[in-house]
């Protein structure tokens, strides 16, 4: 039941109990989207750039915007400038209410933060 495997997820994240990558990366392969954010959201916490092209592929592969949006958001917690195009072609996706734009605006604005600079507007002026 997809339900546990989230839960179970989310309790480990709780608990700060780390949680092998490879592993997560796995689980970035279960059926439930909602499971699959939850595991791409954990890898997205650990601010490694290493992962930096495997959510560009989780984002690029998957078919559900949640996940898609939850991979932005891992980029913009991991990466830096060099990502800026990805984001920006990803900022002109359409999706339900905005979902992938806003997450893509975040990442953008969150590297930015990260660089010092404080601008408020990235892609949509």
């Amino acid at each position: 039941f997809w339900a546990v495997r989230k839960s179970a997820l989310e309790a480990l994240n709780n608990m700060n109990i780390k949680v092998n990558p490879d592993l997560l990366k796995q689980v970035c392969n279960d059926s439930n989207s909602k499971v699959r954010t939850t595991a791409i959201k954990m890898l997205g916490d650990t601010k490694d750039s290493r992962l930096l092209s495997f959510f560009k592929n989780q984002f690029e592969k998957d078919n559900s915007y949640i996940v898609q949006a939850e991979a932005l958001r891992s980029i913009g917690k991991c990466g830096n400038q060099s990502q800026t195009s990805f984001l920006r072609r990803a900022f002109k996706m359409e999706s339900p209410r905005d979902v992938i734009k806003r997450a893509a605006d975040w990442a953008q604005k969150e590297i930015m933060k990260k660089e010092g600079n404080k601008s408020k507007t990235q892609f949509g002026g």
